[in-house]
């Protein structure tokens, strides 16, 4: 990347510029946006009675020296009506799930207690504690990564417009 006189070759850095741009735009949008799907599916998702037997902050990742560990809610239950053991797949779909709300939520929801959990109607294992959840979170983050895109797109034609003008002596 670089140019006949030595430096960097501008119009070069603009496309690779763009171009990671809106790699990572795609990072954002497209996860958020199957968050969103997935939650308006679970709006859809059938309640039932259960109680919950297990109830604690599951850990994941985490085992060698660099990598970071995650928490997950790590709950399991029997519905009321079958008696089938089933564990929550997750607290709800589209929000995040940070190591105190998952607490909060172990706090609420303790081993013995009766609650109303929904499950998905073509596959029983699809568990989850809330249907109803704050979608703007999602959107926010499918801004974030609209605007990243425009910006690599207008990089990324700065580059191509650039890297086709005569170049002067």
């Amino acid at each position: 990347m670089q140019s006949k006189s030595g430096g960097p070759d501008k119009p070069a850095l603009y496309k690779a510029l763009g171009v990671l741009l809106c790699v990572l735009a795609s990072f954002f949008i497209a996860p958020s946006w199957y968050e969103i799907q997935q939650a308006r599916q679970a709006s859809e998702w059938i309640a039932k009675s259960a109680r919950i037997t297990r109830a604690e902050v599951g850990r994941y990742g985490g085992g060698r020296a660099h990598d970071i560990p995650r928490h997950a809610i790590d709950m399991q239950g029997i519905f009321l009506d079958s008696g089938q053991a089933f564990k929550v797949e997750r607290i709800a779909f589209a929000q995040f799930s940070e190591l105190d709300r998952i607490r909060a939520i172990i706090a609420e929801y303790t081993a013995g207690s009766e609650v109303v959990v929904y499950v998905a109607p073509d596959n029983p294992d699809r568990v989850v504690l809330q249907k109803d959840v704050d979608i703007l979170p999602m959107i926010a983050l499918i801004c974030l990564g609209g605007v990243l895109a425009i910006l690599g797109g207008i990089m990324f034609l700065k580059g191509k417009k650039s890297g086709e003008q005569p170049q002067s002596p």
